[in-house]
């Protein structure tokens, strides 16, 4: 029986029981219309035994239903009996109305009970046959209880996980750590009394065959019935899907669609990011503007279709001459950018050279032989980003004004 049927269970027991009414509902229950219906019938099977109790045959008892009907007409039947004895006789009628009421106490409290035990199965039917996985835990971050949806979604059954997820893997080590931050914020609102706010997150799931599912988990608060934090209750969902469409849509966003480089978009992102963290390091980026010469008269000799093939061959060019933290991108037209992280002047002219002779050495199909111009510039404390890429458009076209197929540094 979970924390809040149990304290169902003690109001309705001090209702029944105690000479002192409860003042008022749990708190779970107050929105209940059902309880709210059953706490107004108790109540007024407190009134009439109260009245029965005393000898007090004047007060009706109102409502309806089994119980109250059957209290209407004990008490019809006693002042009938009571009047005919009085006419009969002026002995003193005693009546044990404290066994009556007891007895009628017994009966509704087996009867709650039972109905209790019947939702409390019927919940946890439904957690059982969740498709989600449904899963308690307590304050110290062990489980509690987790709904077999795990076997079906991660192969792992719920043994191993409730007792050997860390034996077996089932959280990476990533998860690890962010659990333990969890419990961090959980224990500071116990401490503060406030009440724990939802806490959603994704993380990447280990399955039993060694696949690595995407699944979204919201924890929530489980309260007793004086507002104190018992329990977290969790519900985690397969995501799979959902990332793999949002990572095409992100992917789709930032690519430019012919030569399945990084766009503008994307590159203006990585130059901020690049920006920051050597402003916060000190260590150098570097940067390399390039163009293709003369890329005009290839699309007026020999068509658009030749040009976008040609560029589509050099970005692979480019993406086998750079490492794999380098970024390249579009930058517009023939125009491409390249971010070179931790990487001084020196290293960057190494590579924009390996770029233009790996170009000049290419045979392409129309035309054959095309080569490229080359900007290069490097972080050294400038104010903003914009001040890099300037000077490496500066470098880039000093390189077409001395002949082309060149680097030149700024």
């Amino acid at each position: 029986m979970n924390d809040d049927a149990k304290a169902l269970m003690n109001y309705i027991k001090t209702l029944l029981k105690d000479g002192d009414a409860p003042a008022q509902l749990p708190a779970a229950f107050v929105g209940d219309g059902d309880v709210r219906e059953l706490d107004e019938t108790l109540r007024e099977l407190r009134a009439a035994a109260a009245c029965l109790r005393a000898g007090d045959l004047s007060r009706d008892i109102d409502g309806d239903g089994f119980v109250l009907a059957a209290l209407q007409q004990f008490q019809n039947d006693f002042r009938d009996f009571v009047a005919h004895a009085t006419a009969a006789s002026s002995r003193e009628v005693v009546l044990d109305h404290a066994n009556v009421f007891d007895n009628l106490t017994r009966q509704i409290e087996t009867a709650l009970e039972k109905k209790l035990k019947d939702s409390e199965a019927r919940h946890r039917l439904l957690m059982d046959n969740a498709n989600d996985i449904i899963s308690t835990v307590d304050l110290a971050g062990n489980f509690t209880y987790i709904s077999p949806a795990v076997e079906r979604i991660t192969g792992f059954a719920v043994d191993e996980v409730m007792n050997h997820y860390r034996e077996i893997n089932y959280f990476t080590p990533e998860m690890l750590k962010v659990m333990e931050r969890i419990m961090v914020i959980v224990n500071q609102v116990i401490v503060t009394g406030e009440p724990l706010q939802p806490i959603r997150y994704e993380q990447l799931q280990r399955c039993k065959d060694g696949r690595r599912i995407w699944t979204d988990t919201i924890l929530t608060g489980i309260y007793d019935e004086d507002g104190q934090l018992r329990e977290l209750l969790g519900v985690t969902r397969d995501i799979t899907e959902k990332a793999r469409l949002r990572d095409e849509i992100q992917k789709l966003s930032e690519t430019d669609k012919l030569t399945q480089l990084y766009n503008r978009v994307r590159l203006d992102r990585s130059l901020a990011a690049a920006f920051k963290r050597a402003t916060e390091t000190g260590l150098a980026f570097s940067l390399i503007m390039l163009d293709v010469d003369y890329f005009k008269r290839v699309n007026d000799h020999f068509g658009h279709q030749a040009g976008d093939a040609m560029l589509v061959e050099l970005a692979q060019i480019f993406r086998d001459s750079i490492r794999c933290r380098d970024i390249v991108g579009r930058w517009g037209g023939e125009e491409f950018l390249f971010i070179l992280p931790e990487t001084d002047a020196a290293g960057a002219m190494v590579v924009a050279q390996k770029i233009r002779q790996a170009v000049d050495e290419r045979r392409f199909g129309r035309p054959k032989r095309i080569t490229v111009s080359l900007g290069v510039a490097t972080y050294h404390g400038d104010a903003a980003v914009d001040i890099i890429v300037s000077r490496a458009d500066e470098a880039l076209y000093e390189a077409k004004r001395k002949g082309r197929n060149s680097v030149q540094l700024r």
